[in-house]
């Protein structure tokens, strides 16, 4: 018998002082997203990575972590709007199982002199609540990794 179904919604938002343009550049170019969207330093290897940035596009990131784990992101676009919205669902698995389906939908806007990104996720999660406390806390290491890649640390 399978665990049953834990959801989950988070928001998580950071202001950049890079604008829109750079911050919606993150997420929409190989070169970029290169530099946040990969496992913990020196605990995880790339194996393979897909990048294709459109709507109905694929995207896939699939890593070994030093432990011999293995991560699989596969995700799908559904929505783009240049500098303004990205919509994706993904699948995430550890070692060929099924861990949990997302819709993530990221936001970009104007904040002073900078920019604002709101990056919303609604989960179900088919292993632990630990699970579902896991990701957000993945999410918000991704986030600081996006702050760094726009503001160039």
């Amino acid at each position: 018998m399978s665990n049953t179904p834990i959801h989950d919604t988070f928001t998580i938002e950071r202001q950049f002082k890079a604008g829109r343009k750079r911050a919606f550049e993150a997420w929409s170019q190989i070169a970029m997203k290169e530099k946040w969207f990969v496992g913990p330093a020196g605990k995880w290897t790339l194996l393979r990575r897909e990048f294709d940035f459109r709507i109905d596009g694929r995207e896939i990131a699939r890593g070994e972590f030093s432990d011999g784990n293995t991560s699989h992101f596969d995700a799908v676009y559904l929505d783009i709007v240049d500098q303004e919205r990205i919509v994706y669902a993904y699948r995430m698995y550890v070692n060929d199982v099924l861990l949990s389906v997302s819709l993530v939908t990221v936001e970009f806007e104007d904040c002073g002199a900078g920019s604002k990104t709101k990056f919303t996720e609604q989960g179900v999660y088919f292993a632990t609540q630990e699970a579902a406390v896991s990701r957000r806390h993945g999410s918000e290491m991704l986030m600081d990794n996006v702050t760094r890649a726009i503001e160039g640390e």
